[in-house]
């Protein structure tokens, strides 16, 4: 049983060795790219990329996950004010997952203006 195990255990970090591999492999020749490119602003970029494609799919999934057990696509206010009557309780659904987008863009830029900034500070000193 316990050589079951160890066997599980080593197959697992190969598997994960070979993905730390694969990805150093892709992201090596990106960096050095970026880094010639914008040179200090490099990792500034690259966060905020980062950053963008996890609120993306924060946005997204929600959306996703109502259309398919609502039925109806939550994805701007205009379509908010279409869904039924005042008092239906899918129109403050679809008001409360816009506005959950949108302070999560928010979130990104604020993000994105305070590296920035920091950044900017640091290459003047």
């Amino acid at each position: 049983m316990r050589v079951v195990k160890n066997k599980e255990a080593t197959q697992q970090k190969q598997q994960k060795s070979f993905v730390k591999k694969t990805l150093n492999c892709l992201w090596n020749p990106i960096d050095t790219i970026g880094q010639s490119v914008i040179g200090d602003l490099w990792p500034i970029a690259y966060e905020t990329t980062q950053d963008s494609i996890a609120v993306g799919f924060l946005y997204i999934v929600p959306g996703k996950v109502v259309k398919l057990l609502v039925g109806n696509d939550f994805s701007s206010l205009n379509q908010c004010l279409e869904i039924g009557d005042r008092t239906s309780i899918y129109r403050y659904s679809c008001f409360v997952i816009v506005a959950a987008g949108f302070s999560l863009w928010i979130v990104v830029a604020a993000r994105l203006v305070f590296r920035s900034a920091k950044t900017l500070i640091s290459i003047n000193k």
